[in-house]
């Protein structure tokens, strides 16, 4: 985990790919190998062995967050949301799940859903100033959009 805390993800990927290789059945293990072959745009690697994680570990929350974020930057807005779904349901009350969701949401121009779901981050987000503030100047673009789209009509 050093070489990947230090950014030299392909030295990391080597690391855990060995690592993996000597304790096959270890989900945090591949879901390392699945996000250091993300930060090298390494997608269908990192999908493959994320997905390996969470076939390993149903339950590993870090596995499900993280092949959402691959699926999201390849525009797989559908899939992406399926597996924050799933996220929730393992892990409920996380709000950076909530938010993630916001903002796909959002992508989707499903602005309803992207108003609730920040909301729930909002109540999620337990007090943290700087959380809470992240979601409210979301939920205030939001809001914008929406105006703009009733001016257009």
């Amino acid at each position: 985990q050093i070489a990947y805390r230090q950014e030299k993800y392909g030295e990391a990927l080597q690391n855990f790919r060995l690592a993996a290789a000597v304790n096959p059945r270890s989900s945090v293990l591949r879901c390392y190998v699945g996000m250091s072959a993300a930060k090298l745009g390494q997608h269908s690697l990192a999908l493959e062995k994320l997905q390996e994680a969470i076939q390993l570990d149903p339950a590993n929350p870090l596995a499900r967050y993280e092949r959402s974020a691959v699926l999201a930057s390849l525009d797989r807005v559908q899939e992406a949301l399926s597996e924050l779904q799933a996220l929730q349901r393992v892990a409920p009350g996380e709000a950076s799940v909530a938010f993630q969701m916001g903002k796909l949401y959002k992508r989707q121009n499903n602005l309803t859903a992207a108003q609730q779901s920040f909301e729930l981050a909002l109540s999620y987000s337990g007090g943290s100033s700087s959380d809470a503030a992240t979601i409210k100047a979301a939920i205030e673009r939001l809001s914008l959009e929406e105006d703009e789209d009733e001016q257009e009509m």
